[in-house]
């Protein structure tokens, strides 16, 4: 078994939680709590790539991510107030392969050639997924604020702006697009993100289920519900049954 030195919460100097692993490009990454993020390298050995504060800072530790990989550019000078300020919740890969950050507070991350930059969305929201789209280089972003649920599109270099929010009194868990169309998990069940406006999708139950996980497959969609597994597939939602205990 793998582990991160200094991860997660049982180790005594424990940095804290972590929330999301990815392969992007040949890469594996991993993020968490407290600005963490990590690459694996092909030894099995995880390498701490916290992020510098200012663009100014990184420069000169200037280089490309294949240094940052190799351990030849040590990106791990983070000041205190960054670490406590800034959780990692979700990671995605940028239409350049760069890597991009969601966290708390609205952080929206890139590292990109050696050089990690940031911006906060003004509504601060808790954000759970991440979306570089291919057809028009935007990104879509998914949050939590103010106890309703928000999506937000637009880019780096012009900022992202909201595009919708809930009217029900709900937080974001998961989001996956499936066929187009944008999925939100939440904590009253699974909604439908189409055209600006939440429409909510039925899993057959009479039941509000937080939904804690998604993920699209194919031409299926799978939800994790607190207590069920579902797919939807040809406009039908199935409850795969429990096994037998």
């Amino acid at each position: 078994m793998e582990e991160i030195p200094n991860a997660g919460l049982l180790e005594e100097f424990g940095r804290g939680y972590m929330s999301h692993i990815m392969q992007i490009g040949d890469v594996l990454f991993a993020c968490g709590a407290g600005a963490q993020l990590y690459t694996r390298h092909s030894s099995g050995e995880w390498v701490d790539v916290v992020p510098e504060t200012t663009l100014a800072e990184q420069g000169r530790n200037s280089g490309n991510m294949g240094q940052i990989l190799s351990g030849e550019i040590d990106l791990r000078a983070a000041v205190t107030a960054l670490q406590q300020r800034k959780d990692f919740n979700f990671l995605a890969e940028g239409n350049e392969g760069d890597v991009l950050i969601g966290g708390s507070f609205g952080l929206i991350a890139q590292v990109k050639q050696g050089i990690y930059r940031d911006f906060q969305l003004k509504d601060e929201p808790e954000i759970v997924f991440l979306e570089a789209m291919q057809d028009d280089s935007s990104i879509v972003a998914v949050g939590t604020v103010s106890r309703s649920v928000a999506v937000y599109k637009g880019s780096l270099g012009d900022g992202l702006f909201r595009v919708g929010k809930s009217g029900e009194t709900m937080s974001a868990t998961a989001a996956v697009f499936w066929k187009d169309t944008l999925y939100i998990g939440t904590s009253l069940g699974l909604f439908r993100f189409r055209d600006n406006v939440f429409s909510k999708v039925s899993l057959g139950r009479n039941k509000a289920e937080p939904v804690v996980a998604l993920s699209s497959v194919g031409e299926v969609l799978w939800i994790v519900t607190s207590d069920m597994l579902y797919r939807l597939d040809n406009n039908e939602i199935k409850a795969i049954p429990k096994p037998e205990e």
